[in-house]
């Protein structure tokens, strides 16, 4: 890649000539007034920078002409910032650490704006590119690395115009080029395997913008995966068909920049790094090449998975009528002797771990109940540095899964610790990383999954990790919720004091809602519960409830509120919301 011949100035030294600078400008040399501005967040969280894009550049400006008009692209997130006037205040959100890159051109004759190969978007990654305004023709050499998908965008100074025709010079290359409707630019798009010098010459003609000749795109479905929801569609009726995708919290947001998530040229999308536990609503627009879309948006909303592991020190070996509603596998210490009722939707479950058994014939409360009486225990697990859990379900909706095991070895034999992660199929974290410190009491781990998913359960000290059973609970429905709590709770858990918790959630479904109170000591036994039920209104959920705290309540109490619906046992979310 040549050299570019000039360097970014710094900009505002005089209005604060004893900090580092945060915004530069790289002034380019094309005979035009076209700049790559770049605004650098040196901080550790998001916030917003402003340019005035017409002030002097000692005092943080561009020296921009207020007499003229400019669009703005953002490299890094690759979406349009508009088009603005030249003494315009360009305020925009930037990324902790993040050095956004703008492309800020003089509104011209149609021309390239970016390029995603470079920085300086189009100044050193291609040649030749000129207009023929008695043709209508936007022509020139794109350099294009092999493996490497080259986009670059194309600005109209007219949002009418739209694609008559679209070539490349190179038959080995597949290239397109699409208007985008709502923007009004057109973007350039050619994959090759090699190394590539690509000539193109794009025809432009007066469009229509207010055409909309294409249909919603059907079959707009999600699957909430870890921090991740991924997202389909059925594929359009041609293969010029395209789509944009949007981004909100409720279902009535508006589509524009601060929504726009991208540009999407297939069937679909995955969107990651998302907040677990929370809303997003989302809306598709078909599009064509020459600039009509779809009337209505495709849309619709999910609920990311609750990113939680929750722990069970109190039931020990009583799992029966409490854990396991939709199946289970006990660990036997021979094979082929495991206590198995495997759901419906599970095709087969593998484990990797040596067969032990710890006790026979006991009466021990901590030995699992052999199912379905629960009449007899018996006391055997899997053990081994890590014992590795892999769970292969033939849908794709999400279940809950509790892991449980015991330590039996006494304190002078050494006890265990041990540390449980879960990931589905793309590696995506299901559950925090969680760390059981002690368990000779017994404890489960529940959580939610979706698809195929790994559990490895790994040894941090004692002679090895010991887990003896799985067990199933049907759909979770996973909501977010929203906690306060009455006057009462700013004093504490306080033994002879009732506290008032408050809870509303968005709810997913219509279905009635159930709100436990449930206030347990510091080993998870269960000391009082207090429930109230709530109807959805619109998709809310309130609830109000009272808990009376007994005098028996000792230091270490703490108080969870469950949400059931009508049709599981497994809790929709748990949270430790108050503790002494």
């Amino acid at each position: 890649m040549p050299l570019y011949p000039v360097t970014a100035r710094p900009l505002g030294l005089f209005e604060a000539p004893d900090t580092d600078p945060v915004i530069f400008d790289y002034i380019i040399q094309n005979g035009k007034d076209d700049h790559i501005i770049l605004l650098y967040n040196t901080s550790a969280a998001q916030k917003t920078m402003s340019i005035d894009l017409g002030e002097d550049s000692a005092f943080g400006g561009a020296e921009l002409n207020p007499a003229k008009e400019y669009e703005v692209w953002d490299f890094w997130n690759w979406k349009s910032v508009g088009r603005v006037n030249g003494d315009a205040i360009l305020s925009l959100p930037v990324r902790a650490n993040e050095m956004k890159t703008l492309a800020v051109r003089e509104v011209d004759k149609p021309r390239i704006l970016s390029t995603n190969r470079h920085v300086l978007q189009g100044e050193v990654d291609t040649t030749g590119v000129s207009f023929n305004s008695a043709t209508d023709t936007l022509s020139g050499t794109l350099h294009v690395i092999g493996d490497d998908e080259y986009k670059a965008i194309v600005m109209l100074p007219d949002a009418g115009m739209t694609i008559d025709t679209f070539s490349v010079t190179n038959a080995n290359v597949a290239a397109k080029a699409v208007k985008d409707p709502l923007e009004g630019y057109i973007e350039i798009t050619i994959n090759c395997e090699n190394n590539e010098d690509v000539g193109f010459e794009l025809k432009l003609k007066p469009g229509n913008l207010e055409s909309h000749d294409v249909n919603t795109a059907a079959g707009f479905t999600s699957q909430a995966k870890g921090t991740a929801v991924l997202l389909s569609w059925l594929p359009g009726e041609s293969e010029n068909i395209w789509y944009k995708l949007y981004r909100g919290d409720s279902a009535d947001f508006t589509m524009d920049r601060s929504t726009f998530i991208s540009n999407v040229y297939g069937a679909s999308y995955s969107d990651i790094n998302l907040t677990p536990n929370t809303l997003y609503c989302y809306k598709l627009i078909a599009c064509d090449e020459t600039g009509n879309y779809s009337k209505e948006p495709a849309v619709l909303k999910i609920v990311t998975l609750d990113i939680f592991a929750r722990l069970d020190y109190g039931t020990a070996g009583n799992w029966i009528g409490k854990y396991g509603s939709d199946g289970y596998v006990l660990y036997n210490s021979t094979a082929g002797a495991d206590y198995i009722s495997m759901p419906d939707y599970m095709e087969k479950v593998d484990f990797t771990g040596t067969r032990y058994s710890w006790t026979s014939g006991t009466t021990d409360g901590r030995a699992l109940q052999v199912p379905p009486a629960g009449t007899t225990r018996f006391g055997r697990c899997l053990y081994g540095s890590e014992v590795t859990f892999t769970l292969t379900p033939k849908d794709n909706r999400v279940h809950s899964v509790s892991l449980y095991g015991v330590d039996f070895n006494t304190p002078s034999q050494g006890q265990r610790s041990i540390r449980i992660s879960a990931t589905d199929e793309l590696g995506y974290e299901i559950i925090p990383v969680t760390f059981i410190e002690n368990y000779s009491t017994g404890c489960y781990i529940t959580f939610n999954y979706s698809g195929k998913t790994t559990i490895k359960v790994h040894i941090v000290t004692g002679p090895n990790a010991v887990i003896s059973a799985l067990f199933f609970d049907g759909e979770v429905i996973n909501e977010p919720v929203y906690f306060s709590y009455g006057e009462e709770a700013a004093t504490g858990i306080i033994p002879g004091k009732t506290l008032n918790v408050k809870a509303e959630y968005i709810a997913v479904d219509s279905e009635p809602r159930t709100m436990y109170a449930a206030l347990y000591n510091e080993r998870g036994a269960l000391i009082n519960l207090a429930q109230v039920s709530g109807a959805v209104v619109g998709d809310r959920v309130s609830f109000d409830v009272d808990i009376d705290i007994p005098t028996s309540a000792g230091s270490g109490a703490y108080i969870k509120v469950f949400v059931w619906n009508s049709q599981t046992y497994v809790p929709i979310r748990p949270a430790v919301i108050l503790k002494n």
